[in-house]
């Protein structure tokens, strides 16, 4: 497993932390060149320097968007037609009518992007950062 994959890239990371992201893990970007640098590395702290952006992983990126924005995804496969499958991503918003967030259903949700609308993609991977590019730019909205 390539250690990269697990985290969102540079760019990304770094539309988060201007979104609010702080959160301080273990994993910080110095530069789109340097990359991924373990905390301790190379320099005494990364994380708490401000030159350095956390690399979110997937996961605690999707998180962000959840409980910040109330913007929430997923990445399904799907069958296009009978011989073409492809993956595809959803974006649904929470509204906020004082329902309990505990009883959520899909009647609770204001579609954002429907699958009628959204691109085709031959990986996971392809969707997931598309997805991700589409929540950052709902975020800045």
């Amino acid at each position: 497993m390539n250690l990269q994959s697990e985290f969102i890239p540079y760019e990304e990371a770094k539309e988060l932390k201007h979104l609010g992201f702080n959160e301080k893990g273990l994993y910080s970007y110095a530069s789109e060149t340097i990359g991924l640098l373990k905390e301790g590395e190379i320099f005494a702290n990364p994380p708490t320097d401000s030159r350095f952006i956390s690399a979110p992983t997937w996961r605690q990126a999707f998180k962000f968007f959840r409980e910040k924005y109330t913007l929430d995804s997923f990445v399904s496969f799907a069958t296009i037609d009978d011989s073409t499958t492809a993956y595809v991503w959803n974006i649904v918003k929470y509204l906020p009518d004082g329902k309990d967030r505990a009883k959520d259903t899909w009647d609770f949700y204001d579609r954002i992007d429907s699958f009628q609308n959204m691109d085709w993609y031959d990986s996971n991977e392809e969707a997931e950062l598309s997805c991700l590019k589409k929540l950052i730019k709902l975020a800045k909205q």
